[in-house]
């Protein structure tokens, strides 16, 4: 599989709608140890230096509390009054202070810790493709899905099946298509469909959580898969009723059943969207299923944050478009899928999510048009670099 990806500059001109970012809190502390909280019958003895800081401090009854206001208030630093639980805030020097940690009369004394916020972080790729100008239209019946190695259900940034459908299969005999024992398929997916709005990780393509998904396991845990695998990852995700299907996978050598099965989706009239990554060979080497010459297919090269071609990325007369594929932040699980986080990864993987993302999104809003308008809109609205020439215009 290609454990990194990019994507193209999808110039979308569909609304200029701005997404609020949710900001939360951390109380996460900084301080030393030994020093930022003293409960006044527990703890050691704490060492304080010569600076001045702010503690809190909370007097072990109201009547204390009174007593402390009536006669010592006037001869201490109050930076501010926390009446409600019986507790002032003084600036002390910290030889000062740790004669306030002894009090008799002192419940708790802490150090007034410094509070930081944190954000969902909207990776660089999302900006470029201008996912954020417009919103994934819920109900629209358009399904994405995802063919890797499973789907990290649980992950905190990723919608489950309390947000929307989610469904899945393996075609394998060992694992889960809701376990990611690798995260590459998990990465892949946070790319399209991470949270908005939540507080906390990135944000995908689609952030609403309410576009329905269905994963394919087409590949093991160990990031490994067989044509015939994924070709069964492939017709479930037709019979689940996807509209786009995102393959950040591939291998040096076509298959005569997978290219019989795109020429019967094909004759068949489906509408569905493959989109595939190109590879990272940094060559003009095919890959395949990206290389397949079907209109249902597309291949994605990267590209960098600047709009240059990564230099891992494939390049050939398949190649369709492009998108951002290098320093990708997104999901991942750990610990063989039992644990998640964010990782960081480049490659033609990351770039084609991107795509597949752009795609439901614009289907999302056209549900009536065909496969073959989906992706013109893509490559008509695409912004050609001039590393690679001037022949193709943004279209507006």
């Amino acid at each position: 599989s290609y454990h990194s990806i990019c994507f193209v500059f999808c110039q979308m001109y569909l609304g200029n709608a701005a997404i609020p970012v949710l900001c939360l809190l951390n109380f996460a502390s900084s301080a030393v140890a030994d020093r930022s909280l003293r409960h006044r019958k527990e703890g050691p003895s704490l060492n304080f230096g010569e600076d001045e800081d702010d503690y809190i401090v909370v007097f072990k009854d109201r009547a204390s509390h009174v007593t402390f206001m009536e006669n010592e208030i006037e001869a201490v630093n109050c930076v501010r009054h926390l009446d409600f639980i019986n507790a002032e805030v003084l600036r002390l020097s910290n030889a000062d202070a740790s004669q306030w940690a002894e009090r008799d009369d002192v419940l708790i004394f802490e150090q007034d810790q410094k509070v930081t916020a944190f954000a969902e972080e909207v990776p660089h790729g999302i900006i470029m493709v201008e996912a954020l100008d417009i919103d994934y239209v819920a109900n629209s019946g358009v399904k994405a899905c995802v063919i890797d190695t499973g789907y990290g259900l649980g992950h905190p940034d990723l919608p489950t099946e309390s947000h929307v459908e989610i469904t899945g299969f393996n075609p394998y005999s060992d694992g889960r298509w809701f376990v990611d024992g690798q995260g590459h398929g998990t990465h892949v997916a946070g790319t399209m469909v991470a949270i908005g709005n939540n507080g906390i990780g990135v944000v995908g393509v689609t952030s609403n959580a309410s576009m329905p998904l269905h994963i394919g396991k087409g590949l093991g845990d160990d990031g490994f898969g067989s044509n015939s695998g994924v070709l069964a990852a492939m017709e479930s995700c037709v019979q689940s009723g996807a509209k786009v299907i995102n393959m950040s996978l591939g291998g040096p050598d076509a298959s005569g059943a997978v290219e019989e099965f795109l020429t019967k989706l094909e004759n068949d009239g489906t509408d569905v969207l493959i989109v595939a990554a190109a590879g990272n060979n940094g060559d003009s080497s095919f890959s395949f299923p990206a290389s397949y010459n079907s209109p249902l297919v597309m291949s994605v090269a990267a590209v960098e944050s600047n709009g240059d071609r990564a230099g891992f990325s494939q390049y050939n007369n398949q190649v369709d478009i492009a998108a951002p594929g290098v320093g990708v932040k997104s999901t991942v699980t750990t610990n063989s899928g039992t644990d998640f986080d964010y990782t960081t990864w480049d490659g033609t993987s990351m770039a084609s999510p991107h795509v597949a993302g752009v795609a439901a999104l614009i289907w999302s809003h056209y549900p009536s048009k065909s496969v073959a308008d989906v992706r013109t809109a893509l490559e008509c609205s695409a912004v050609m670099p001039e590393q690679y020439g001037d022949d193709v215009k943004n279209n507006e």
